[in-house]
């Protein structure tokens, strides 16, 4: 656990109402140094980033072949349009694999990756 600890600011007015460093309404009457310590978390972020069935694309902007791996096992693969029309559909069943684009027009697409409990739509753009 991280502590701050705030200590007399002599002549501070953004800190309570007199010059000491406390926090909230600065009633410490005695005039005397005011210490507060706040508890912050030790961690603010993701302990993982490779979490379990993250999936991987690349590369983003592709020309003809899409590549995708995932930690956990990919079922199946469909490429739509802006238009919401599938215009890719292919079954996997591997931790890795690649998609041939070359048929599709330039622009932007989703590309839906199921992967044993995972779902995950990822944006992509053909060039």
């Amino acid at each position: 656990m991280i502590f701050l600890l705030l200590c007399r600011i002599p002549g501070n007015p953004y800190l309570g109402n007199g010059s000491l460093g406390q926090l909230g309404s600065g009633n410490n009457n005695n005039n005397s140094d005011a210490y507060n310590s706040i508890a912050c978390p030790s961690s603010l972020g993701v302990d993982d980033f490779a979490a379990a069935g993250e999936v991987i694309a690349y590369p983003n902007p592709l020309k003809n072949i899409l590549n995708l791996s995932c930690n956990g096992k990919i079922t199946t693969v469909a490429i739509y349009n802006l238009l919401g029309q599938e215009v890719i559909a292919k079954f996997l069943n591997s931790d890795e694999g690649t998609i041939d684009v070359s048929n599709l027009p330039s622009g932007t697409y989703f590309v839906k990756v199921a992967a044993e409990n995972l779902v995950k739509t990822i944006k992509v753009i053909k060039e």
